[in-house]
């Protein structure tokens, strides 16, 4: 706005400028002047103040904006400086090749006594070897330091002979050392804990920073330990579910043939047998020599006795030497019971699993009929 003034006065003294250089007598023509309705109105000098030096304002930020944006800025150093000191973002490999972690760091190896670390607030679990204390070794030289000038005091005002002189230092050096163990030494010891303990907060020694990391790496070491062990646990159990959902899923006809394809790595020799009339026999079976039938029972139910019984009839009228019942779903108590003593085999989706794996169930069992 003030420089549309400006702009409009250097206009008007052009134009007279002009006016006057055109006039034919030398005198200057005045412009016409500027109607009010289109002269533009003058900015107050309050308007122009505010508009050059009005500040820009920001919304007010409360305290506990401030002190939460704090504790998060300190927080992540905290965390960051954790990281960078005790290494925790190391990968558990790296932490587990670090065998000399595995085992407990022994204080005696860094110089430490049991006294140092429960000062220090630091484990003194059992089985740890620690520097021998030196307190009694102490103790001892300054009682008698201290009670042989208290002594020669007390005895300057006393009369006697040596020998009840001598009989009096030691009764006294016994007793009052023996007093002074048991009720002023533990008084002492306790107030000279806390003055090293203190000391030791804000210098600590080379040995006890030692030792603590050592301790560190080895937690470190056992949470790294447990955490492979539960990731091996884990992922143990999914290859097994993988393992088990191959059977799960197959229908009827394709689990007689994924079963004969196994029994056929066993020293087996497997052929799937018609979908009908097959007389309650699945797969023909043969080894070493002695013929064997299989029944599978693909469903997820388990197995019970009548099915056994039907299966060692089906024996005897095949003339088979043994039978094999295979089932997703399991055997029952009654099953087994009936099978004891009998040449009939179970197999279940464990034991497919292993003899996918290369592990033959049945050999101890052809084992032990052929001998």
């Amino acid at each position: 706005m003030a420089n549309a003034g400006v702009a409009q006065e250097l206009r008007q003294i052009v134009r007279l400028i002009v006016s006057k250089h055109d006039a034919p007598d030398g005198h200057a023509v005045l412009p016409p002047p500027i109607p009010p309705q289109l002269k533009e109105p003058a900015e107050p000098d309050s308007a122009r103040r505010l508009t050059t030096a009005t500040p820009v304002l920001t919304p007010p930020i409360s305290p506990q904006e401030t002190e939460a944006k704090d504790n998060q800025i300190a927080g992540d150093k905290s965390r960051k400086m954790q990281e960078d000191i005790h290494g925790q973002s190391a990968p558990t490999g790296t932490i587990l090749s670090n065998q000399a972690a595995a085992n407990h760091p022994q204080p005696v190896d860094y110089g430490l006594t049991y006294d140092a670390l429960d000062r220090n607030n630091l484990r003194t679990a059992a089985g740890l070897e620690y520097k021998e204390s030196p307190s009694w070794k102490f103790f001892l030289p300054i009682w008698l330091l201290v009670y042989s000038l208290g002594f020669a005091v007390l005895a300057a005002s006393l009369r006697g002979t040596v020998g009840e002189f001598v009989l009096l230092f030691f009764v006294g050096l016994i007793v009052g050392g023996g007093l002074t163990a048991l009720y002023i030494y533990p008084i002492l010891s306790a107030a000279v804990s806390v003055c090293i303990a203190a000391y030791e907060r804000r210098h600590p020694s080379a040995g006890l920073l030692a030792y603590r990391q050592a301790l560190h790496l080895h937690e470190l070491y056992l949470t790294a330990a447990r955490e492979a062990e539960w990731a091996a646990r884990q992922a143990a159990h999914e290859a097994e579910l993988r393992k088990r959902s191959y059977w799960e899923f197959l229908d009827g006809y394709a689990f007689e043939r994924a079963t004969a394809e196994v029994l056929s790595k066993h020293q087996f020799n497997a052929v799937v047998t018609p979908g009908s009339g097959d007389g309650g026999v699945d797969i023909e079976v043969t080894r070493n020599g002695r013929k064997g039938v299989v029944q599978c029972k693909a469903h997820t139910s388990g197995v019970g006795p009548h099915v056994v019984r039907d299966l060692y009839g089906v024996i005897h009228h095949s003339r088979a030497s043994f039978g094999i019942i295979v089932s997703r779903g399991g055997f029952s108590r009654g099953a087994v019971e009936f099978a004891r003593d009998k040449p009939i085999y179970f197999l279940d989706v464990s034991h497919l699993i292993a003899m996918q794996e290369g592990r033959d169930v049945l050999a101890e069992a052809f084992t032990r009929t052929e001998t």
